[in-house]
């Protein structure tokens, strides 16, 4: 067992061995990875501050050299001497400003003209840069006895011509002074070196190296006896490459890390030295405290390992969901997102989130393959080779910019995106590019519907004289538009509106009174409002107009503003009034019509509290006179009795017919109840008459009921139901007599004539009232609702009626929905202490109709004699027992076995059973009253869709854009508006029972392109096309509408061509207007007049594309030309030599122009082919197809003039040479003072 214990023993003392050098080794690997991290990381931070550093030294040298070139170019200006006295102060007053060691002038065979003198390098190199001609300045390094120090040299200029050297010197402590940078909290510091490895400058660091003069000296030895070379050789190996890197340099006291890069500029490079104790500090403790952790027990190791291993798992865990995060947040952004980078000559996908791929409408597959991952392959339009080469060039020089694309989708649409494109380096150093793509459809889309509207508000504010006004209600100030002058002077005050209106001559005092009451309703917050004003204008006219008003609000509420029109309805009022009048009177009586009547009535009711007489008249046997004598005669009896009934009157009474031999009066302020029945007797002996035709006699008379306001009501209605009901009695009776309404039921009351005309009663006996309605019901009702025309006036007196003679409590009128789920109570009558049901807008809840239709008899009738007992299971909705109802009938209207309406008749008080005589007469009422209400509502609904239509074409009519309509399924054109009409190939034809393809289009099919498929009621699909006819761009929307009852497509094609050809004018005017301006930039930096005007004919020639571009002015013996300046492109000769001095009299062309200083506009040569052959000679042996010119004017005087010959671009466009003339003429004119002054001052 001992020796099997001790096996044991050695065995876990060589597993915990070999678990101790495992971690050992993986803690050495693992420190020694953090640790070359550490470094790349640390490198790379070295690296970007050195490329600051540099970018800096670069700037400083930069501002410098600037510096330098801006003294060089005055000093050239200044003086063609730079020996002279005056130069070398300017030199030394210059020097005194400068920050650098000091200025030398250099003369052109490399001396000096001051100063020390120079050896044959300096020399040497002064004069080859002089003869190169340049006009930049130029950084060198020299070496001398005190050392190495840096020079600026720009040539000096005058008259164009190199004159000298500017050189300007820095030494060391100011080069010192430009590498010294603050490098991780002062401790490191930089060195600037030659390329040859000489130092030029180093940091003013305490420990930087100041006896070292060269890169060998730098890096001497290395503590321990060790070499230095392999170091410094690295480093110079780079130099000479041009190349950046780093070292780690070891010497006494702690190792450096060294850095290097080309500073671009003298071929110097900067040299960054940082402690390596600083730079590995963080990698150096983690190595130190691995080692520390390897000497614990293994169990420490051990629970350390599983806790490095489950932070491990968690930090993993946590990037993964960090990783997560980051795909969601890239794929939620809103738009596509995509990244480029360069492989070749091509550009490839680095990575794209799905929302890219469904903005362009393209898989991710798709898209590779058949668009090779190009978005201008999927564009609706190519683009042209200038905006390609405008991109291009954009990304070649990393220039984020934007720009809106037009996409085409797989179903035929087009989607207008935003490209947004940046730069980013991304992990290998390589450049990418991000593109973020946004929908902007919709934008589109409002901005060309806004265009549209803006465009048609214009047109209607000139194709109207409609005037708009707007008042500012915080400043009180008020305008209008321009043509309210055309109708009115000017308003004598535009200030505290609207009370400068007072004394105003259009407004009378009563007017003007109403018109600021009306403004002032719009200061308390009133959103709009409108008035009718009769106002006089300038010409005396007293014409009607309509103000329709609309108020502003801020954010807070508070009105601001008020916009409103000012609308001529004179015509219209004028004709209103005319007709008004027409349509009250009976056009056969001239008494007052039905509608008339009672609104004559109801006024007078609504307006006084004094009592009145409603009596209401009806010719007896006026049927016997239309039958035998002739309806005419009948109509001439009419007329004659209307009259008769009129005179019998005051004016003050209201007359009218309300129907074929019907007639109402209503006496206005009656007191004396004798005073009505005189005039009852008056009536009924005028109307007492006999007529006579072939020995036979046709006599009438006249039956009339009276009631009184406001004991028998105080309605219209009621007066006119119980005016009515006694004329009813009064025929019942015997006619030829009056009866006054009455609710008593005592006969004694009675009162009237009891003579041969005896006055009865309405109420005799209440059974002989019932008997008479129910023998008569349908032509009651008939004659009900031929006296109302308006059902809504006629069913309610009708129920009132029926409800009274079949002692109901409740009966009412409901009509179901079109899809049969719910029903509203139309019409309703209660009885007194019965509660109402109907609420208007209200809706209840249908019970399901096929239950219910296979319980009704063969009338449609639903009988329930006891409510309490119990309510069918299919009528589970109607809460009729907790409304109290005792018994119900419910008759049903039925049509093509869908329920329209039904009628509902309650009793109340107690069960009743319905009798068959009952059944039938409220089965005839039931369908009397369905018929009326239900066709009332199909013939509303007809024409409120008739309206609809016609207002619908009225209104397409008007509009300038396209319209036509066309069936959904059949491609039937059911309408084409005028413009469409008007169109030339269509004029005269006739669009009915054609399809919209054949008919517009010419096509024996439906179109390729057509968006029926694509299309809904709910929004426009809207689309863009350029028709290949006439070549017009529409833009072009559709949608699905109800026409007439069929489903259609209706077309709206909106002409953009003349907006298209403005936008592309108007960015052709800004292109060339930014050429211009360069070309204008670039003249005022120009050292010379000849240069200035040679840089602005370049590039006139370039946007013209023109073959030269010119100067001509005449010459001083008024008889000759010369051509002062030319611009040629590429292979063409020059004439300049050939025209000095030419004769005006040898060319006509030019004779003309320099006589009359006007513009030279020839757009084809061949026109001189005959009028003048030497002429057309002299141009074609030029090679010139057309050419343009426009004369220069300095101060009002005549110059010459600049021209263009063959221009290929801008054909026409004058107004390009038009502004070249102007600043070549300032030009020449600031010149001019320049070199006066110069003269004076010399």
């Amino acid at each position: 067992m001992a020796i099997t214990g001790d096996q044991s023993s050695k065995k876990i003392k060589y597993v915990v061995i070999m678990a101790a050098l495992v971690f050992i080794l993986s803690a050495l690997i693992f420190m020694n990875m953090t640790y070359s991290n550490a470094k790349k990381e640390i490198f790379a931070s070295i690296h970007d501050l050195e490329r600051q550093n540099v970018v800096m030294l670069r700037q400083n040298l930069q501002i410098n050299k600037n510096f330098v070139s801006s003294i060089a170019v005055n000093l050239g200006r200044l003086t063609p001497d730079l020996n002279s006295a005056e130069a070398i102060r300017f030199i030394r007053e210059q020097n005194w400003f400068a920050d650098f060691g000091v200025l030398y002038l250099i003369n052109r065979d490399g001396n000096m003209f001051f100063g020390p003198g120079f050896d044959d390098e300096e020399r040497s190199y002064f004069r080859e840069l002089m003869s190169k001609n340049i006009f930049y300045p130029d950084i060198n390094v020299f070496n001398s006895e005190t050392g190495y120090y840096l020079t600026i040299n720009s040539p000096v200029r005058h008259n164009d011509v190199v004159i000298g050297v500017l050189s300007a010197r820095f030494y060391k402590d100011k080069l010192n002074e430009l590498v010294t940078f603050d490098i991780f909290n002062g401790t490191g510091y930089c060195y600037l070196l030659s390329k040859d490895g000489s130092i030029i400058a180093r940091s003013d660091h305490p420990v930087a190296n100041k006896k070292a003069n060269t890169l060998t000296e730098l890096f001497s030895s290395v503590p321990g006896g060790a070499d230095g070379q392999i170091y410094h050789t690295a480093i110079a190996d780079g130099m000479e490459k041009g190349i950046s890197g780093e070292i780690i340099y070891p010497i006494k006291g702690g190792n450096r890390a060294v850095s290097y890069m080309p500073v671009d500029v003298a071929d110097m490079y900067l040299i960054t030295s940082v402690p390596e104790d600083v730079v590995f500090s963080a990698a150096s403790g983690h190595f130190f405290k691995g080692l520390a952790f390897v000497l614990v027990s293994i169990v420490t190791f051990a629970a350390v390992m599983c806790y490095f291993f489950i932070a491990i798992k968690k930090n993993s865990e946590i990037i993964e969901s960090a990783n997560r995060e980051l795909s969601l947040l890239y794929d939620s952004v809103p738009g596509g997102i995509v990244r480029y980078v360069r492989q070749g000559d091509k550009w490839r996908i680095k990575s794209a989130n799905e929302r890219f791929y469904k903005l362009i409408g393209k898989t991710k597959e798709i898209f590779e393959r058949e668009y090779d991952n190009n978005l201008i392959k999927i564009l609706s339009a190519p683009l042209s080779e200038e905006t390609k080469q405008n991109i291009e060039l954009k990304v070649k020089n990393e220039e984020v910019f934007e720009t809106e694309l037009k996409l085409n989708m797989d179903d035929g649409s087009a989607r207008w995106v935003c490209l947004s494109v940046d730069y980013v380096i991304g992990d290998e150093e390589t450049k990418e590019v991000v593109a973020t793509l946004s929908d902007i459809t919709d934008i589109k889309v409002a901005d060309q519907e806004l265009y549209i509207s803006k465009e048609q508000f214009d047109i209607v504010k000139k194709l109207t004289n409609v005037i708009f006004f707007e008042w500012n209600i915080e400043t009180g100030t008020v305008s209008h538009s321009s043509n309210f002058l055309d109708f009115f002077d000017p308003l004598d005050s535009y200030e505290n509106f609207p009370y400068s209106i007072e004394g105003y001559r259009a407004f009378s005092q009563e007017n003007t009174k109403d018109l600021i009451t009306f403004f002032e309703q719009f200061k308390e917050g009133i959103k709009e409002n409108s008035i009718e004003v009769s106002l006089v204008n300038k010409f005396g006219e007293t014409l009607w107009y309509k103000t329709l008003m609309s108020t502003i609000f801020d954010e807070s509420g508070k009105p601001v503003k008020v916009v409103g029109l000012l609308t001529d309805i004179d015509e219209q009022k004028r004709k209103l009034q005319s007709a008004e009048e027409i349509a009250m009177k009976d056009p056969l009586t001239q008494l007052f019509n039905k509608t008339s009547t009672r609104d004559l009535i109801e006024s007078y009711i609504s307006s006084t509290q004094s009592q009145g007489v409603l009596m209401m008249f009806d010719i007896d046997n006026f049927k016997s006179i239309n039958d035998t004598l002739g309806h005419l005669y009948g109509d001439a009896v009419l007329s004659e009795l209307a009259h008769t009934l009129k005179s019998l009157f005051r004016d003050s009474d209201v007359t009218g017919r309300i129907g074929g031999d019907e007639f109402v009066v209503f006496m206005t302020n009656v007191k004396e109840i004798a005073v009505v029945q005189k005039k009852a007797e008056s009536i009924l002996n005028a109307f007492k008459r006999t007529f006579r035709k072939e020995g036979i006699e046709n006599g009438i008379s006249c039956s009339i009921g009276i009631s009184l306001y406001p004991w028998d009501g105080t309605t219209y209605e009621e007066l006119m139901q119980k005016a009515d009901l006694s004329l009813y009695f009064s025929k019942s009776c015997g006619k030829n007599r009056y009866n006054f309404y009455s609710d008593s039921m005592d006969i004694n009351d009675l009162s009237g004539n009891k003579g041969t005309r005896e006055l009865t009663e309405i109420n005799a006996i209440h059974g002989l009232v019932q008997k008479n309605f129910r023998e008569n019901v349908a032509e009651y009702i008939l004659k009900l609702f031929y006296q109302y025309e308006d059902v809504d006036a006629a069913v309610p007196i009708l129920l009132d009626f029926v409800g009274k003679s079949f002692n109901l409590g409740r009966a009412d009128v409901s009509v179901f929905s079109e899809d049969d789920t719910y029903y509203e109570v139309l019409y309703e009558w209660c009885d007194e202490g019965v509660d109402a049901l109907k609420v208007d807008g209200k809706r209840f809840v249908a019970d399901e109709w096929s239950s219910i239709k296979s319980h009704l008899d063969e009338n449609d009738i639903l009988l329930c004699g006891d409510v309490e007992i119990g309510i069918p299971d299919f009528l589970e909705n109607d809460d009729m027992r907790d409304r109290g109802v005792k018994s119900v009938m419910l008759c049903y209207i039925v049509e093509h076995e869908k329920r329209k309406a039904v009628l509902s008749f309650e009793h109340y008080k107690e069960k009743h059973v319905f009798t068959k005589e009952e059944m039938d007469t409220i089965r005839t009422i039931s369908d009397t009253i369905s018929l009326f209400v239900l066709r009332a509502r199909e013939r509303v609904e007809y024409d409120e869709k008739e309206a609809q239509m016609r207002n619908w074409e009225v209104m397409l009519d008007e509009t300038d854009d396209i319209v036509y309509v066309s069936d959904a399924e059949s491609y039937e054109l059911l309408y084409l508006n005028r413009t469409g009409r008007d169109q030339p190939w269509l004029q005269g034809k006739d669009f009915k029972n054609h399809k919209c393809y054949e008919f517009l289009f010419g096509s024996d099919q439906p179109c390729s392109f057509c968006t029926m498929h694509l299309l809904s009621k709910d929004k426009y699909y809207v689309w863009e096309r350029t028709d290949p006819n006439t070549g017009y761009y529409y833009m072009l929307k559709d949608k699905l509408l109800d026409w007439n009852g069929r489903l259609a497509r209706i077309e709206w094609g909106i002409n953009l061509t003349e907006k298209q050809e403005q936008q592309k004018m108007l960015s052709s005017r800004l292109k060339i207007e930014k050429a211009l301006l360069d070309g204008i930039g670039e003249m005022t930096y120009a050292t010379s007049l000849e240069e200035s005007m040679n840089i602005i004919l370049r590039r006139v020639a370039e946007l013209y594309r023109a073959d030269r571009s010119y100067m001509m002015r005449i010459n001083e013996d008024g008889q000759t030309i010369s051509m002062t300046n030319e611009w040629l492109a590429e292979g063409v000769a020059p004439e300049i030599g050939n025209l000095q001095n030419f004769p005006l009299d040898r060319s006509p062309l030019w004779h003309n122009a320099f006589s009359k200083q006007e513009p030279v506009f020839l757009t084809d040569i061949s026109e001189f082919r005959e009028s003048d052959p030497d002429e057309y000679e002299r141009l074609a042996i030029q090679g010139i197809e057309d050419m343009y010119a426009i004369p220069i004017t300095i101060k009002g005087k005549f110059w010459g003039f600049v021209g263009v010959d063959t221009p290929r671009r801008y054909k026409g466009e004058m107004y390009v040479l038009e502004s070249v003339a102007y600043f070549v003429a300032d030009e020449i004119s600031k010149r001019r003072i320049i070199e006066s002054s110069e003269e004076k001052g010399g």
